[in-house]
């Protein structure tokens, strides 16, 4: 009986973490103000979740579960991250995470996964509006990258301004993601021999310390 219990809940969950999870955003940037919403939906509404930035130092949340809210208008405002007590041992750990993701292998692996993410995710949005900086030659240098970027179902509508410093933009953004196949992309991301190599040599590493 326990069994088929365990086996119930284990093909519920799977289930669950395949069902597509839908999300959305738009916002505006400004120099004055800025904004931005972000909402989600899961199951057909059984969780809807929506969060207002207002430039981008305070934010509104509202999340429900079916009927039930949950944390209903919760305000949210950032703080300072607490100092770090050991800086030097910190660096030291990144600086060695970064030297071994710059082997090629393991650089390639990574962008692989990250290119089969990013397709699943379905995105479709417009960014439009104008923009400038303070050295026009700059602005030019920006504005020529953006005339080479071509993103599937993402459209850049924008317009540099070089006689005046100015940022004005609106866009909006939606797609979905699928969490059981984030999961299993991860998981063969981290069985790779390049990638394996790094973690298996961190445990040893942890456990010869003891």
């Amino acid at each position: 009986m326990v069994a088929y219990i365990i086996l119930a809940f284990l093909l519920i969950l799977v289930t669950l973490l395949f069902i597509p999870l839908e999300f959305y955003g738009h916002g505006h940037l400004a120099e004055s103000d800025s904004t931005a919403d972000i909402g989600i939906t899961w199951a057909c509404g059984l969780v809807v979740g929506h969060w207002h930035f207002a430039s981008f130092e305070s934010s509104q949340s509202t999340m429900r579960m079916g009927p039930w809210p949950i944390n209903n208008n919760k305000h949210i405002t950032k703080s300072k991250p607490p100092k770090s007590t050991d800086k030097a041992k910190t660096k030291r750990s990144d600086w060695n995470f970064v030297r071994d993701c710059m082997d090629t292998q393991v650089f390639r692996e990574i962008f692989r996964c990250l290119s089969r993410l990013w397709q699943s995710l379905h995105l479709r949005g417009e960014l439009a509006g104008e923009y400038s900086t303070d050295d026009p030659a700059i602005t030019g240098y920006i504005a020529a990258l953006i005339s080479v970027i071509r993103i599937n179902n993402l459209k850049l509508l924008l317009t540099p301004q070089f006689a005046e410093t100015s940022l004005n933009l609106k866009g909006h953004l939606q797609g979905r993601l699928i969490p059981g196949l984030i999961i299993l992309e991860l998981a063969n991301l981290m069985l790779k021999k390049p990638i394996r190599l790094i973690w298996l040599t961190r445990l040893r590493n942890r456990h010869n310390k003891k």
